[in-house]
């Protein structure tokens, strides 16, 4: 499994998550029959940790905690210069958790002329429309195991899972912001239609402090929604860097309208927000029933990634 032989070492690699007739790939039985050593010389060469075999057998079960754990530190985790210089600087690999593209579904393959396109497991400026692959998987599978949980907390897992949370956080700060919204106003909506009393002073006393926790939610909900944003422009901006045409500089004002417009959602909830505060509760209504068209339609959607998946 040396590197001797570079012909050989690529050949090998390219069919080291090759499945037999039973679904075991090479990392199965080394786990089984062969020693740690040879477990980390395939986990080196790209061998899969979450392939399952006919039985639903992973082989990350039986590879002890240590293995992955020196894996990990010593050939995933690299550096390069002294750690005291400007110009020091960390490597992370993640290939361990690229998923298999030979066992995936034909929908998920990539079908391209250029082999070395598919040795890439994070190309984090790369736009496709094709569909998200499961690279998390052998993450969830070794929470599941007692005895590896622990590894979850190692730097190169905690800084793939960092980068996956801001491809995600604002979708699901938007999915969040949308919920509590439409719980508050409903909830309102209802003490005011539905309230026991008929006495008018005390139904103004109630609107009136329903009216003011509104408020203080909407002002909670700016502060994170403009939190959100300042996140948006620093990733923008540390994007722009990485990709770098140092020829071509965007201005803070393209920069600033290229990030609202990407967020055009969060204008809109903002714009919700301040009519409900201008107008108070007479617009409950006409807002909730928005907000349950845009609910139905998000859960739509929901549905359908899901029986495409």
């Amino acid at each position: 499994l040396g590197k001797s032989n570079s012909n050989m070492y690529d050949q090998m690699k390219s069919m080291i998550n090759k499945k037999d007739d039973l679904s075991n790939t090479a990392l199965h039985y080394a786990t089984q029959k062969w020693p740690q050593t040879t477990v980390r010389k395939l986990l080196q060469m790209g061998a899969n940790i979450g392939i399952k075999n006919h039985w639903k057998e992973l082989p990350i079960t039986k590879i002890r905690p240590e293995t992955l754990e020196s894996f990990f530190s010593e050939f995933c985790l690299t550096s390069d210069g002294d750690v005291e210089h400007e110009d020091f600087s960390m490597t992370f690999k993640y290939d361990f958790l690229a998923p298999d593209i030979e066992a995936l579904p034909e929908k998920f393959k990539k079908h391209s002329s250029d082999p070395e396109e598919h040795q890439d497991l994070i190309n984090s400026n790369e736009n496709t429309s094709g569909p998200a692959l499961p690279e998390t998987e052998p993450l969830w599978y070794m929470s599941q195991s007692k005895e590896h949980r622990h590894l979850l907390k190692h730097p190169v897992i905690t800084s793939f899972l960092w980068y996956k949370w801001q491809r995600i956080r604002r979708y699901f700060n938007r999915n969040l912001r949308f919920t509590i919204l439409f719980v508050f106003l409903l909830t309102w909506y209802i003490f005011k239609t539905l309230g026991s009393s008929s006495q008018k002073t005390v139904k103004d006393r109630s609107d009136l402090s329903w009216y003011i926790s509104f408020l203080c939610l909407a002002i909670t909900m700016f502060f994170f929604i403009i939190k959100d944003w300042i996140l948006d422009m620093k990733n923008y901006k540390r994007n722009q860097t990485i990709e770098n045409a140092a020829t071509s500089k965007e201005n803070s004002c393209s920069m600033l309208m290229n990030i609202l417009l990407s967020n055009w959602v969060e204008a809109v909830f903002i714009a919700v927000n301040i009519a409900l505060i201008i107008v108070g509760s007479s617009i409950l209504e006409a807002v909730l029933s928005s907000l349950l068209v845009l609910l139905l339609l998000r859960e739509m959607m929901q549905m359908t990634v899901s029986l495409k998946r």
